[in-house]
């Protein structure tokens, strides 16, 4: 943790000094240092109080406003100072990808809630018949499996729809493919959790899939732009008839 702020801190300030190339990056970074310190304060706060379930959910939120801000940033710094390029895309692609980033959070948000009624099983239970836990859950869960459906299919389509078109640069390429292998990842993770009793090594690595699938459609959205609409034919100018006098 302490080696973590020290760097946040050091980018920050570094990008301060940068402002004159771009001014929004330095107030990303040290708004992201600012969540780094709350994020770690409501780390302990969810230790400290038993896994609250509020408290779980508030703790993500906030870690993936983290993380959000950095990419946006590096993204911005990185554009900027010219290592990458935007890629332009259509505008329904991006209403698309916009649509997958907020499907995607909303689909976070009922995970953790769903992970909080799972630790309130585990402690009401001392951990013991893990598989009759699925069938104790509430309506949450079942919408947390039908959206998983929605964001995966939304996602493909997303895929397809950023590919069409000018030829994308490789680094925002690569991004694309890496949504459609995490929503992948992270859909078979919900697979075994659901089929084999919810094995407790899993439940973690089904949500730093979905963290780190959040952070990539950030820096998907943040390193696209539009593709500007194609100019209208200008009328030609009146023209006197042919037969009329000089």
């Amino acid at each position: 943790g302490m080696s973590s702020g020290l760097a946040m801190l050091v980018t920050a300030v570094l990008a301060f000094r940068q402002r004159s190339r771009d001014r929004l990056a330095p107030v990303l970074l040290f708004s992201a240092l600012g969540l780094f310190g709350f994020v770690s304060w409501m780390g302990k706060v969810v230790v400290h109080t038993n896994l609250e379930p509020l408290n779980i959910t508030v703790h993500m939120l906030g870690a993936l406003a983290l993380v959000g801000g950095t990419v946006v940033a590096i993204v911005r710094v990185r554009n900027r100072t010219g290592v990458t390029v935007p890629a332009t895309v259509g505008s329904g692609a991006r209403w698309l990808l916009g649509a997958v980033l907020v499907l995607a959070l909303v689909q976070i948000i009922l995970g953790t809630q769903v992970r909080e009624q799972i630790d309130h099983l585990g402690n009401t239970s001392d951990d013991c018949c893990r598989d009759t836990w699925i069938s104790q859950l509430t309506g949450i869960f079942t919408v947390h499996r039908f959206t998983a459906w929605a964001l995966c299919m939304l996602g493909l389509a997303a895929f397809l729809a950023l590919g069409a078109g000018d030829k994308l640069p490789s680094h925002f390429n690569r991004l694309r493919w890496a949504v459609l292998i995490l929503l992948g990842m992270e859909y078979a993770a919900g697979v075994v959790l659901t089929r084999w009793a919810l094995p407790a090594a899993v439940q973690p690595v089904h949500m730093m899939l979905a963290a780190v699938l959040f952070g990539v459609l950030v820096a998907l959205a943040a390193g696209s732009r539009r593709r500007p609409l194609p100019l209208r034919a200008s009328a030609p100018a009146d023209t006197l008839p042919a037969d009329s006098p000089p």
